[in-house]
């Protein structure tokens, strides 16, 4: 019994770890601030933090910004994506909701930044 309560407290502080090396990371009930048509500085306020990172890409004669942040759950921490044109906050979401988008356009142009926000970074 002793063995497995320390086994299950050094699984523990290994989640915790590595949960913490992730970074800065947003939880369900921030999103409920966000609302279409925010600029991006208002979603950094309102979200009391900035993105890890961002991009900018061109699909079907559009610009997007995508900005990526963590988002924390009771079970896992993983990317979460917000999605902009014009400077206006248009979708957010996990990577399986922006690829199952019906706007193929977008589909597009976060795949394009999901593969420049993922690379090994040198």
């Amino acid at each position: 019994m002793q063995s497995a309560r320390k086994l299950s407290q050094g699984a523990l502080l290994a989640i915790l770890l590595l949960t913490g090396c992730a970074g800065p990371s947003i939880g369900y009930l921030q999103l409920q601030v966000l609302s279409k048509g925010m600029g991006s500085a208002e979603v950094s306020a309102a979200l009391k933090q900035g993105p890890l990172e961002q991009t900018e890409v061109r699909s079907g004669g559009r610009t997007f910004s995508f900005q990526r942040y963590f988002m924390t759950s009771s079970v896992a921490t993983d990317p979460y994506f917000l999605a902009y044109e014009n400077d206006k906050l248009g979708y957010w979401g996990t990577v399986s909701e922006f690829r199952r988008h019906p706007d193929t356009v977008l589909t597009d142009a976060f795949n394009q930044a999901f593969a420049i926000l993922s690379a090994p970074k040198k």
